[in-house]
């Protein structure tokens, strides 16, 4: 097997900077969340992407594409909380 190793603070930094840089990516291209049901949309649409790049795992590269759609994931569900850490009291999600 492999891929287990130490999870340091180093390491989790390293994570979060390429969450963030995915994030900012995505609030370049596409217009705040409109709404909680949105960002499951969304958020539901990289879980699909990531869930497809695993079935399709047949080769050596597709470990750099599992990646990715995992950093995607992680992204849009920092967006997600973004989106609820900016709203006004009292407003639905």
């Amino acid at each position: 097997m492999g891929g287990g190793g130490v999870l340091t603070i180093q390491r989790v930094d390293m994570i979060f900077v390429e969450m963030w840089k995915e994030l900012e990516a995505a609030r370049e291209k596409f217009e705040d969340f409109g709404n909680a049901h949105e960002a499951w949309g969304v958020i539901r649409e990289e879980y699909l992407e990531l869930e497809r790049a695993i079935m399709e795992n047949k080769n050596p590269d597709a470990r750099e594409r599992i990646r990715a759609e995992a950093i995607q994931l992680g992204a849009m569900a920092g967006r997600l909380v973004d989106y609820l850490d900016n709203l006004d009291d009292g407003v639905t999600p």
